[in-house]
């Protein structure tokens, strides 16, 4: 499959969420949209929350299909069903979806979502049900809309039409305006239990669902990367900082220049385990994937956890950099690295350090 042909908000393993059709978890969230349907006053907007992978646009699609008029008890729908079937291939006329664009020039899909994406909104809402139900449009991801699609969206939401439901996905709702944030109803998805975890992602192996966090994406993309390997790869370099050997910088930077996913993942694995580093520092229970390394941890902080929750920051503020100035993947890396390195050592925050 080329890039083109691609969608940005697929995922790893190849599925896409509106292409599923179980759902793990979540019965407190569904029993309330199962609520929210029997309300004649139905709130226009709704934002899901919670980590990345964890179902959230699986849920948003199996809501959506009911509103659009899917047959089925709850939140369920046959896939033969003609809703789920114009759904699937997008073609349902009160459907719309939103999400970042394929930038043709660049060959590659934008970074966030554009002003003239959110334009789309006003048009779809401005006509009426085609098939008398709902006008439903998914956002994926809230997080992506650059600040004029976030005021395009505001304007949409301050004048909700009648008939039309928004449903918006976002991983950091932190991110998102607050303005948008206070006209939506919240609905908060929580890590999946390790049972759970395991049942929706069956082919991920011990590692990845061991490293996932309660997230079934997270699993599936782990395991499409060796989560092992990348795991290791990531613990040996953080357990030495601040002095990590650059020939190992430079190959875990040349896995994450591989793909946007690789990166992703490989800055997860950095993020979760200086997280879990600060944890041991103080003192506080912390779930190892390797057996004996929150030792290790605890070692490194050397008396001082609080380094390593500015490496934690660190790492974050440069993950940002990377992906606001859309820079290489593996020069990105390198960066957020050395920042880690500088942080560890007790230097003061520079600016993001590229180049």
């Amino acid at each position: 499959m080329s890039a083109e042909a691609d969608e940005p908000d697929r995922a790893p393993d190849g599925r896409h969420p509106r292409e599923t059709y179980q759902l793990f978890g979540h019965r407190d969230a569904e029993a309330e949209l199962v609520r929210a349907m029997a309300d004649a006053r139905m709130h226009h907007a709704w934002l899901f929350v919670g980590p990345k992978g964890v179902g959230k646009a699986t849920l948003a699609w199996r809501f959506a299909r009911k509103l659009l008029g899917a047959g089925g008890p709850g939140l369920q729908a046959d896939p033969d069903d003609p809703v789920s079937r114009g759904a699937a291939s997008l073609s349902h006329p009160d459907l719309m979806v939103i999400r970042r664009p394929w930038d043709p020039k660049a060959s590659k899909w934008r970074s966030e979502i554009t002003v003239e994406e959110a334009r789309r909104l006003e048009g779809f809402f401005a006509l009426r049900p085609s098939l008398g139900g709902w006008r439903v449009a998914i956002l994926d991801a809230a997080d992506d809309l650059n600040p004029n699609a976030a005021n395009a969206l505001l304007k949409t939401l301050e004048e909700p039409p009648e008939r039309a439901v928004i449903l918006l996905v976002a991983h950091a709702p932190g991110a998102v305006l607050g303005t948008i944030r206070s006209r939506c109803r919240r609905l908060a998805l929580r890590a999946l239990s390790p049972e759970d975890t395991a049942r929706a992602a069956p082919d991920a192996g011990s590692e990845a669902l061991a490293l996932s966090g309660g997230s079934p994406g997270r699993a599936a993309a782990l395991a499409s990367l060796d989560a092992a390997a990348s795991y290791r790869s990531v613990a040996s370099l953080l357990e030495r900082a601040p002095k990590m050997p650059a020939d190992a910088k430079a190959a875990l930077a040349d896995k994450a220049a591989r793909s946007e996913t690789a990166s992703d993942l490989i800055c997860d694995l950095v993020e979760d385990w200086l997280a879990r580093a600060a944890q041991a520092a103080c003192e506080a229970p912390v779930r190892e994937v390797l057996p004996g390394e929150s030792a290790a941890m605890a070692r490194l902080a050397g008396g001082r956890p609080e380094r390593l929750v500015a490496a934690w920051e660190a790492a974050r503020d440069a993950r940002r950099a990377t992906d606001g100035l859309n820079l290489d993947r593996g020069a990105g890396l390198l960066a957020l690295l050395r920042a880690v390195e500088d942080a560890v050592a007790g230097k003061q925050r520079q600016e993001f350090p590229v180049g």
